[in-house]
């Protein structure tokens, strides 16, 4: 999942098959003792990113104040929702053409290597809160209500790679959806799963390894 987490960097260098040689984060970068730090925060000397960064780092009522405000923002701000991914809206597949090519290279050298070394690859695929949860996609359409959506655009995008390349692949979307009921594998205030979501994802995979006779 999160496909564009791709373009949170930069292939600066690839072979002569389109693969990355050499890779620089848009985000992050290590300082002079090697610690890891957010390019969104660079220290330029001045008083505020001075003391912003020191409220950023120390305080947790200063990040929750911040990201409160930075998603009221976005709601007053109409305009902003043309910069979000949208990854069920008809223009994400247009935006993100060279991202979904940068997919389709890495699985078909994760496929290559396991091809080598005699051993199978199985792509799992994680279905989204708003996607499982019908009370989440309906308050995600409305954030998006001016753009045509297709809830499992992601999927089918993604299902067309894995079976160009023959790759076998475990879609978990009907099964959240068939056994969610008001939102109980997602934590309620993060997009990512509780212990019911853990629960159920583990074993879904213990049956189909099992079963497909991999092992």
């Amino acid at each position: 999942n999160d496909l564009t987490d791709i373009d949170d960097n930069e292939w600066l260098e690839v072979d002569d098959k389109g693969l990355p040689l050499n890779i620089e984060s848009k985000l992050y970068y290590l300082d002079e003792s090697n610690r890891l730090r957010n390019k969104n925060f660079i220290d330029d000397g001045s008083l505020y990113r001075t003391v912003g960064n020191f409220l950023w780092k120390y305080s947790q009522t200063y990040n929750l104040i911040r990201n409160k405000f930075s998603f009221l923002l976005i709601k007053v701000r109409k305009s902003v929702q043309d910069d979000f991914d949208c990854i069920y809206c008809n223009e994400f597949d247009k935006k993100h053409e060279g991202t979904w090519k940068k997919m389709e290279l890495i699985m078909k050298a994760s496929k290559d290597i396991s091809d080598s070394n005699n051993f199978n690859i199985i792509v799992t695929i994680f279905p989204t809160r708003e996607q499982v949860d019908i009370k989440e996609w309906e308050k995600y359409k409305s954030f998006h209500k001016d753009l045509e959506m297709v809830m499992e655009r992601p999927q089918t995008e993604f299902k067309e790679i894995l079976d160009s390349l023959d790759i076998m692949y475990i879609d978990l979307l009907p099964d959240f959806q068939r056994l969610n009921i008001d939102n109980s594998f997602y934590f309620e205030k993060d997009p990512h799963w509780n212990v019911n979501g853990h629960d159920l994802v583990a074993r879904k995979l213990y049956d189909y390894i099992t079963d497909s006779k991999i092992i």
